[in-house]
């Protein structure tokens, strides 16, 4: 097939039936909708362009830049089809964890500003929140800059409907369960609707990254927020995974069926298999149903993040080591967590607590516990997953901005010997209530 401009190859991906003997479901047909083989590389080019396209003549003779906030697909689908049409890309991002990425962005000619490093805990008093920041400086220079607001712009969800359901539809008719992980949320919406349009028993889910776990693309119930177009009410059910599911379910695509995706369509596709489990044990009769999932990026700028994520796939002798990130659940879970009262008592106790920050040295230096130290969540892994970096004689406290992301950091400090505790109201609560304190004292 002979195309004339490399954005007529955008969208019409191919549909990949798995094999039954791959998933073992008796009453489930399962497929694939094959994101990756988009030109720049996922799902992510349906909406760079769809959300550029009315804009870039004007772009073209204005000289503004096309902003995007990204870390990852996005960016480089924007960066690609801009360098292509003549344009000037400008990436916002917080951390561009992925090496393989930023590389990809500076070839294609980007401008990159990457933020003081924001953590895994969403901060909403943080000025340099990469959505607020790009928004601002739109606003402040209009004349220079173009946003593509792929969170907020109700254009998104309307570009899956019109392209991505669609195709879905015209290749399987009525779907029974569709599942994807969000990010923007705009393939679930618009997809999800137009599915739920042409059969309304149509049930749809999103997947999510659990707390302390990230999968690139994908976010987690408390990033969800940032997202403007995101509507929880839209789901059947959301379903939450973990970094080893995404390497798992990526690993099983890529050897039995050939599939190359990267880790978030391995994320979908291994929470998408537990739930259609327990979904076909309740199933009778002959009637076949049918399942779709995003695979919706390609590998190879993530493996990376795979091995840290499963360190002893690359490992010439496998490692029994327990890692942050490797840690049981229940052990998460079980964590032992003090309050903004058990603090204080801690405080005024003989033995003082050491209280580890782990958000980002920005918000840290705009408000943190007195006496605490800063070690930001990304090097805060490292050191525990390398040893034991603080001293064993008194106790640690670990402290995020909700009492989230620090749950896993103290389980996994306790299976270490430490005496560790989670700040379960976070470190924004624990200050209030300080100052409340103060006041009346």
């Amino acid at each position: 097939m002979i195309y004339n401009s490399v954005i007529d190859m955008i969208g019409q991906t191919p549909m990949l039936k798995i094999p039954a003997d791959v998933h073992g479901l008796k009453h489930i047909d399962v497929y694939a909708k094959l994101e990756y083989m988009n030109p720049y590389g996922s799902v992510k080019d349906r909406i760079a362009y769809g959300l550029m396209k009315d804009h870039v003549e004007e772009m073209k003779n204005t000289g503004k830049k096309p902003v995007i906030v990204s870390n990852a697909n996005t960016a480089k689908a924007v960066s690609g089809i801009s360098h292509y049409l003549g344009l000037q890309p400008y990436i916002v991002s917080n951390k561009m964890p992925y090496k393989e990425v930023r590389n990809q962005l500076k070839f294609l000619g980007a401008e990159i500003e990457e933020l003081p490093a924001l953590t895994q805990c969403p901060n909403p008093f943080d000025p340099n929140d990469m959505i607020q920041y790009a928004e601002r400086m739109v606003n402040q220079s209009p004349d220079k800059f173009h946003l593509i607001d792929q969170f907020g712009d109700s254009n998104n969800p309307k570009i899956h409907f019109e392209t991505t359901g669609k195709e879905i539809y015209d290749d399987l008719g009525d779907v029974d369960y569709f599942f994807a992980v969000l990010g923007t949320s705009g393939t679930t919406l618009g997809a999800g609707n137009y599915l739920r349009e042409k059969n309304p028993q149509t049930k749809v889910f999103g997947v999510i990254t659990e707390t302390g776990h990230n999968a690139p693309g994908g976010r987690s119930k408390s990033e969800m927020w940032e997202v403007g177009i995101f509507n929880p009410d839209h789901y059947d059910e959301i379903i939450a995974g973990t970094k080893q599911q995404a390497t798992a379910g990526m690993r099983e695509l890529n050897s039995k069926c050939g599939v190359m995706c990267g880790p978030t369509g391995g994320l979908g596709y291994h929470r998408m298999l537990e739930k259609l489990r327990e979904i076909d044990k309740g199933l009778n009769g002959e009637k076949r149903h049918k399942a779709v999932f995003i695979a919706c990026d390609r590998m190879e700028p993530y493996m990376d993040y795979v091995q840290k994520a499963c360190p002893e796939m690359f490992e010439e002798k496998p490692s029994n080591q327990l890692r942050v990130q490797t840690l049981p659940s229940d052990k998460v879970q079980n964590a032992p967590s003090v309050d903004a009262e058990g603090l204080m008592q801690m405080f005024e106790s003989d033995t003082k607590p050491l209280v580890v920050d782990t958000r980002g040295a920005f918000g840290y230096s705009i408000g943190h516990i007195q006496g605490s130290i800063n070690i930001q969540d990304t090097f805060l892994e490292q050191m525990l997953d390398n040893g034991k970096p603080f001293p064993q004689n008194q106790p640690i406290v670990f402290a995020c901005m909700r009492g989230d992301v620090s749950t896993r950091f103290a389980a996994f400090a306790r299976e270490q010997g430490y005496e560790a505790y989670s700040l379960s109201c976070g470190v924004g609560a624990f200050v209030q209530f300080y100052d409340a304190k103060k006041a009346v004292a």
